[in-house]
């Protein structure tokens, strides 16, 4: 018995370290983006660093971006 507690103890320990380094979910960062919230109201609902959320925002307006060769194709 003792070791099936200590078993379950140590496996919640683990997977609350595992899913706090996780990283964020730059999906939903999007999601709340385009609703119009702030990164700092992204950030507090999600509880995460707004770092994160910001690092999240600045890599979906990079990804989209038009690159010059596509400008260029749909102006011709």
């Amino acid at each position: 018995m003792r070791r099936l507690v200590l078993g379950l103890a140590i496996g919640t320990i683990l997977w609350s370290a595992v899913t706090a380094f996780a990283g964020v979910n730059c999906d939903q960062v999007r999601r709340y983006a385009q609703t119009g919230r702030t990164p700092e109201d992204i950030a507090e609902s999600m509880i995460v660093d707004i770092g994160e959320v910001k690092k999240c925002l600045d890599a979906g307006a990079k990804e989209a971006a038009p690159t010059p060769a596509a400008k260029d194709a749909g102006t011709k």
